[in-house]
């Protein structure tokens, strides 16, 4: 069993990289964490929560919050850093499947999942204004901006 998944993350990869259709099968944008948790359905998104407004455009997030939460408490937040950026005309990297996934079963276990939206011609940019937006406004969102993990989206 192990070894087959291990195989199904490759082939995963491979279809990423090949810039294969959505209709296909093989379409790595579809498939999220293999790992599931009861709570993961019970999970509330604040979709689409702007984080960067410039002239140069506008950058969202979403945010995986845990079931329960109450008025005032924080929590810690797990940041899936988008290093990639997002073309025009694609979908965004934070609706692919692996990357709503993740911050779902974050937040199933008592995490703030956050996925966002990059600007491919100023990842800098884009990483830091998450970070600033959290700083300023993450308490909003149940944030603890003091206790906060990244991991970064890598193209293969």
């Amino acid at each position: 069993m192990k070894n087959t998944l291990y195989c199904l993350a490759f082939l995963a990869v491979q279809a990423t990289a090949q810039n294969t259709t959505p209709d296909s099968p093989m379409d790595a944008q579809q498939y999220g964490v293999v790992l599931d948790h009861p709570g993961m359905q019970h999970v509330v998104v604040k979709p689409d929560v702007r984080f960067l407004d410039d002239a140069k455009g506008k950058l969202h997030m979403d945010v995986y919050l845990p079931p329960g939460m109450k008025k005032q408490e924080k929590r810690p937040a797990i940041v899936f850093l988008n290093g990639i950026g997002d073309d025009a005309g694609q979908p965004k990297v934070k609706s692919w499947g692996i990357y709503t996934s993740w911050p779902r079963l974050m937040a199933a276990n008592g995490y703030i999942g956050i996925s966002m939206e990059s600007d491919g011609n100023r990842i800098q940019e884009s990483l830091q204004g998450i970070f600033d937006f959290i700083a300023k406004n993450g308490e909003a969102y149940h944030i603890d901006a003091e206790r906060l993990g990244c991991t970064p989206l890598r193209q293969m």
